[in-house]
């Protein structure tokens, strides 16, 4: 862990907030006393874990608002493609090929 001064902090700020953002835990000091610890934020949920894979481009958000659930549902509900096994199989063999 790296320990830091308050004035040099302020001066470097941007530089330790980049370190921060890799992982690295910044030890803040007030004249060799420790005052505060930054830290890597860790998303609490799902959601916004979500939300920041979004603001950073990461992820698309989706285009539908439906719950899952009843996306599910529906999808379900529909009737199974028919597909005469010969082509599933050579549909498979030919993905494999590719390397998919």
């Amino acid at each position: 862990m790296k320990s830091v001064k308050i004035g040099e902090l302020k001066n470097k700020l941007s530089g330790y907030l980049r370190e921060v953002r890799r992982g690295e835990e910044i030890l803040i000091q007030d004249r060799d006393i420790p005052v505060a610890k930054i830290i890597p934020y860790v998303p609490d949920s799902i959601e916004e874990q979500h939300r920041i894979l979004i603001a950073t481009g990461q992820m698309t958000p989706p285009k539908s608002t439906e719950p899952r659930e009843e996306f599910l549902k529906r999808f379900r509900s529909r009737p199974a493609p028919k597909i005469p096994g010969r082509l599933a199989i050579q549909a498979i063999l030919d993905e494999r090929e590719e390397g998919y």
